[in-house]
């Protein structure tokens, strides 16, 4: 018979063949509240209850002839002695060890509550697999749903016939799309079901491309500006996961602003030199890609500001939790950092560094024409 044991959990003792004890892990000395000096050594029957030892006595010989159990059984009721005094029901296996110095009894004593614990936790641990797995299996289907929705919307909206009544309409149905693609990409990003793409990507690209997009998903009653930075740099990065983080980001921004407000995204390259600019903003020195999300709203203060990122934390009536939590793992996945100042009634920036890659300048250069180094006409 092979053992289940569980380091931690269950106490592990050794008894030799005089009924003593010969080795103990930590788990035995919390579990009967004694130390080690005080049980090596001793008879194995100290860790009986005194008006149970007869009954033990009986049913495993405990003498100076034989093991306290010299064949293997597994899963015995046992009720444990504490130093104190106290009682606790727990099961007991065991199995004979040999050793250089003689035939050892390994016993395994397991607490009662501790097995319930591992049977609960166990349990939980198999529902929540089950649930992942249909989760993301929903998550799937919805996605490919919402991109059938979005396309469509789309086309729709670049008809201007539409009267602006049925145009708002539509572009109400395209945020709410928009969102709900990201709960699912969030979803999936959780479960790691999400093939990651490393490419060299350009911010300022990015950006562009999602200009249209984001204006709509904010609304005409916040100004929307976007700030080049000149000559930017290269990031690796997986695209769909940085236009997720913009997406949540500026989501994020105008959920602060309801009754309207100004949103400005903005990169740059940021060079840091020395080890005291770098200490201050939690980063090693290098050159780095930063992007800066800065909204007007309403701000947070310092206790919600160190919370909103982790998962389940939301301030908003509707919300899930997941989208800073989301942006917040991303960027750390990209080996980036993300900070945040705010205050309250004086609005929100976030600023992500990604360090910038040089093999992305080297893909700038080829794509610069080649110049001929002599004047034209010669």
């Amino acid at each position: 018979m092979k053992l289940s044991i569980h380091p931690g959990v269950d106490a592990i003792v050794g008894i030799d063949t005089g009924g003593r004890i010969a080795f103990l892990n930590k788990r035995t000395e919390e579990l009967f509240q004694s130390s080690k000096a005080e049980l090596q050594g001793r008879p194995a029957e100290v860790l009986i209850p005194v008006r149970l030892r007869r009954a033990y006595t009986e049913r495993s010989p405990i003498n100076a002839a034989d093991p306290w159990i010299s064949y293997r059984e597994a899963g015995i009721q046992f009720t444990g002695r504490r130093r104190d005094g106290t009682e606790f029901l727990a099961e007991i296996s065991s199995d004979l060890l040999e050793t250089k110095s003689g035939d050892v009894t390994l016993l395994c004593i397991r607490d009662s509550i501790s097995r319930e614990n591992l049977e609960a936790q166990l349990a939980q641990a198999e529902k929540m697999e089950a649930l992942g797995q249909f989760a993301v299996g929903i998550a799937h289907d919805l996605n490919n749903l919402l991109s059938v929705i979005l396309g469509y919307t789309e086309v729709i909206l670049q008809h201007s016939q539409w009267k602006r009544s049925v145009q708002r309409n539509l572009e109400e149905v395209q945020k709410a799309a928009i969102t709900a693609a990201s709960l699912t990409r969030e979803l999936l990003f959780f479960s790691r079901k999400t093939s990651l793409d490393f490419q060299l990507i350009n911010l300022n690209e990015i950006v562009r491309e999602m200009e249209n997009l984001l204006q709509r998903l904010v609304g005409e009653h916040i100004t929307m500006t976007f700030v080049e930075g000149p000559d930017l740099g290269f990031v690796k990065a997986d695209e769909s996961q940085t236009k997720q983080v913009i997406m949540n980001l500026v989501a994020n921004a105008r959920d602060a602003m309801p009754n309207g407000g100004r949103l400005v995204i903005e990169t740059a390259n940021v060079e840091i030199k020395d080890e005291a600019s770098a200490s201050s903003q939690q980063l090693s020195p290098g050159v780095y890609v930063s992007l800066k999300v800065t909204d007007t709203g309403r701000g947070m203060d310092e206790h919600t500001r160190s919370r909103i990122f982790k998962p389940f934390f939301t301030t908003k009536d509707k919300g899930t939790g997941f989208g800073l939590a989301t942006v917040y793992a991303i960027v750390k996945q990209c080996g980036g950092k993300i900070s945040v100042t705010s205050a309250p009634m004086r609005g929100t920036t976030f600023t992500i560094y990604m360090p910038r890659s040089m093999k992305g300048e080297k893909k700038k250069r080829d794509k610069e024409p080649v110049r001929s180094p002599y004047p034209k006409g010669k």
